[in-house]
């Protein structure tokens, strides 16, 4: 009888200890605490043509932007509050590292709701920050994104070669 019950106690006690167990990884790895963890979809993003990509085959150094066709997407806030955002733009990856064009050899223009805000090359961007601002709720925010190979680039080895990039927006919490 006594052993019966030591077994019944310890069946128990491992139950328990798993479920406690459980319940601990859950509270730990996969609830979000504080404002720093924001749910992605207070944003909407917006292409303005998602078919279009920008190709430029037979490119050449230029200062020209009016020349340049430019990326255009919409930051949208769902929710009500303010939400901070960065925009950032990151190196995709490719394949062949030596067919590919430096931050230096291209220049950049980005406009926000029809005005110049930033300009200047790729390699003077910080942590890939383009830009991080406030959107208050229900608003939005329509920016324009020019690359192009800059005119310092005509003495440099730029023939044949390409930049493949992405824009991705971070959320950074309520204002």
């Amino acid at each position: 009888m006594k052993r019966k019950l030591l077994y019944i106690l310890g069946g128990i006690t491992l139950f328990l200890f798993i479920v406690l167990s459980a319940f601990g990884w859950y509270q730990i790895f996969y609830t979000k605490k504080g404002t720093e963890n924001t749910k992605i979809s207070n944003l909407m993003v917006k292409l303005e043509d998602n078919e279009k990509t920008i190709h430029e085959k037979d490119a050449v150094p230029t200062e020209n932007t009016d020349a340049v066709d430019p990326y255009q997407f919409t930051v949208y806030n769902q929710t009500k509050d303010p939400t901070i955002y960065k925009v950032l733009l990151e190196d995709s990856v490719t394949t062949n590292i030596d067919k590919s064009l430096s931050r230096s050899q291209l220049s950049y223009e980005l406009s926000l709701n029809g005005k110049v805000i930033k300009k200047g090359t790729l390699d003077e961007i910080k942590n890939n920050v383009l830009d991080e601002r406030s959107i208050e709720g229900e608003k939005e925010n329509k920016y324009s994104l020019k690359i192009w190979l800059n005119e310092d680039t005509m003495d440099t080895d730029w023939i044949n070669k390409s930049y493949s990039y992405q824009i991705t927006i971070q959320t950074e919490g309520s204002k």
